[in-house]
């Protein structure tokens, strides 16, 4: 999306106005408030936006604003895991 050259608004006012477009990306970034969702990190110039002012934070044309979701995950072992104990564990567990 891009801003008029002397616009300046904030992040939560870019994600309503890109919402316009593609309403999917204002629900899964912003809350009912406008606030941006815990789950979702939002970075304006390589900078988080919650060690700054939040949905507040002030962007302009030249800004560049990356959207990323929380990620989660990992492996339930342990490091002296033997590499078939995989195998006992898609038994027990099937999988997925």
């Amino acid at each position: 999306m891009s801003l008029p050259a002397d616009a300046q608004m904030t992040v939560a006012e870019a994600f309503l106005m890109l919402g316009r477009d593609y309403p999917a990306i204002r629900q899964r970034v912003l809350d009912d408030q406008n606030d941006i969702r815990r789950h979702v990190n939002v970075f304006v110039d390589g900078e988080n936006v919650r060690f700054a002012q939040g949905a507040a934070t002030t962007v302009s044309n030249a800004t560049e604003i990356w959207i990323y979701p929380a990620l989660s995950g990992g492996c339930n072992c342990r490091s002296d895991d033997s590499p078939n104990d995989y195998e006992s564990e898609r038994k027990e567990f099937g999988d997925r």
